[in-house]
Protein backbone atom coordinates (compact mmCIF):
# COMPACT_ATOMS: atom_id res chain seq x y z
CA UNK A 1 0.00 0.00 0.00
CA UNK A 2 1.22 3.09 -1.03
CA UNK A 3 2.11 5.89 2.15
CA UNK A 4 -0.36 8.32 0.93
CA UNK A 5 -3.10 5.86 0.72
CA UNK A 6 -2.64 5.15 4.55
CA UNK A 7 -4.53 8.61 5.55
CA UNK A 8 -7.09 7.96 3.14
CA UNK A 9 -7.79 4.66 4.36
CA UNK A 10 -7.66 5.42 8.27
CA UNK A 11 -10.29 8.32 7.92
CA UNK A 12 -12.56 5.82 6.03
CA UNK A 13 -12.20 2.83 8.52
CA UNK A 14 -12.72 4.96 11.53
CA UNK A 15 -16.45 4.94 11.24
CA UNK A 16 -16.90 1.61 9.98
CA UNK A 17 -15.06 0.94 13.95
CA UNK A 18 -17.83 3.41 15.21
CA UNK A 19 -20.87 1.81 13.30
CA UNK A 20 -19.54 -1.15 14.65
CA UNK A 21 -19.25 -0.12 17.83
CA UNK A 22 -23.14 1.14 17.61
CA UNK A 23 -23.92 -2.40 17.11
CA UNK A 24 -21.90 -3.99 19.72
CA UNK A 25 -23.42 -1.61 22.20
CA UNK A 26 -27.18 -3.26 20.79
CA UNK A 27 -25.55 -6.43 22.08
CA UNK A 28 -24.88 -5.34 25.28
CA UNK A 29 -28.41 -3.56 25.81
CA UNK A 30 -30.18 -6.68 24.64
CA UNK A 31 -28.73 -8.55 26.91
CA UNK A 32 -28.74 -6.47 29.95
CA UNK A 33 -32.24 -7.32 31.95
CA UNK A 34 -32.62 -3.60 32.97
CA UNK A 35 -32.79 -1.79 29.52
CA UNK A 36 -35.12 -1.54 27.09
CA UNK A 37 -34.13 -2.37 23.59
CA UNK A 38 -36.32 -1.42 20.51
CA UNK A 39 -35.60 -3.25 17.03
CA UNK A 40 -35.47 0.53 15.44
CA UNK A 41 -32.56 1.07 17.40
CA UNK A 42 -30.91 -2.08 16.69
CA UNK A 43 -32.21 -1.29 12.69
CA UNK A 44 -30.42 1.78 13.05
CA UNK A 45 -27.07 0.31 13.84
CA UNK A 46 -27.02 -2.39 11.64
CA UNK A 47 -28.13 0.08 9.19
CA UNK A 48 -24.91 2.28 9.01
CA UNK A 49 -22.78 -0.07 9.63
CA UNK A 50 -24.08 -1.29 6.17
CA UNK A 51 -23.74 1.99 5.01
CA UNK A 52 -20.29 2.81 6.63
CA UNK A 53 -19.02 -0.83 5.42
CA UNK A 54 -20.05 0.09 1.42
CA UNK A 55 -18.31 3.60 1.59
CA UNK A 56 -15.05 1.71 2.89
CA UNK A 57 -15.05 -0.96 0.08
CA UNK A 58 -15.46 1.03 -2.66
CA UNK A 59 -12.63 3.28 -1.44
CA UNK A 60 -10.79 0.70 -1.18
CA UNK A 61 -11.16 -0.80 -4.44
CA UNK A 62 -10.22 2.30 -5.63
CA UNK A 63 -7.12 2.43 -3.71
CA UNK A 64 -6.61 -1.09 -4.79
CA UNK A 65 -6.71 -0.32 -8.21
CA UNK A 66 -3.79 2.40 -8.15
CA UNK A 67 -1.04 -0.12 -6.51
Amino acid sequence: MKDEHRGALAAVLHPVRQAAQGVSDQLWIVNDPAATPTPDEALRALDTLQAEVARARTLVVRLAAQD
